[in-house]
């Protein structure tokens, strides 16, 4: 089954879904040079009002539905073979996930999702995913949650890993006050922030700071 059948079987548009076929035969159904099928803008458009009006829920179903779609063409990936699609369905899986994924369900998701990407150092591509995902959960679940200091320190790393170490620095230590006033000043948790603090200024060249967060850390 491929994209346009998914969404053809998931949508309220008073057709059979049963003749997918015929109904891809109309002039609003186009095939790209890519072979693959794409619906007519504004007939993407009276579907949307169609279904907001039958079923306001139908919405979050089609963003689920083409959430898996793309999710499935991330699974398995060997990170020595990322391919131009694996990076477009990425960021296709994660936007319909944002759209119809609670904010925790959200986090989980895409530290799966992308884990791939990260060890193959598509850190560019990761980043805005991160920020964008970082707003909702704040927005969702309050700043002072421990899924909102995982988030800061994995946006830390990637700015790290980047070599953009000013912009690193502030997400990780904001990312150690949530985790010492949630989690205690003694959890294991701490002792990661803070030898990732003393990295930090250690590449910035601050090795007298660093020093006692390394020592703190251990």
């Amino acid at each position: 089954m491929n994209f346009l059948s998914i969404i053809v079987n998931k949508s309220i548009i008073l057709y059979p879904t049963a003749n997918y076929e015929e109904l891809c035969s109309f002039s609003f159904i186009n095939k790209q040079d890519n072979k693959k099928l794409q619906m007519h803008q504004l007939m993407k458009e009276s579907l949307q009002k169609t279904q907001e009006m039958n079923n306001p829920n139908s919405i979050i179903r089609n963003h689920q539905a083409i959430k898996e779609y793309y999710s499935r063409k991330l699974e398995n990936i060997d990170v020595k073979e990322i391919t131009q699609e694996h990076e477009i369905a990425l960021k296709e899986a994660f936007y319909h996930a944002k759209e119809s994924l609670k904010a925790e369900d959200l986090f989980n998701w895409f530290i799966t999702a992308s884990d791939p990407f990260f060890k193959a150092a598509y850190w560019q591509l990761i980043t805005p995913m991160d920020s964008r995902m970082l707003q909702i959960i704040e927005i969702d679940i309050g700043i002072e949650n421990p899924s909102v200091a995982a988030t800061l320190n994995n946006l830390a790393g990637l700015y790290n890993n980047m070599g953009e170490y000013e912009k690193a620095f502030p997400l990780c230590q904001r990312a150690l006050e949530i985790k010492e006033k949630v989690l205690g000043p003694q959890h294991p948790d701490i002792a990661t922030i803070l030898n990732n603090l003393a990295e930090l200024h250690r590449h910035m060249g601050e090795y007298e700071k660093a020093l006692p967060l390394y020592l703190k850390g251990t």
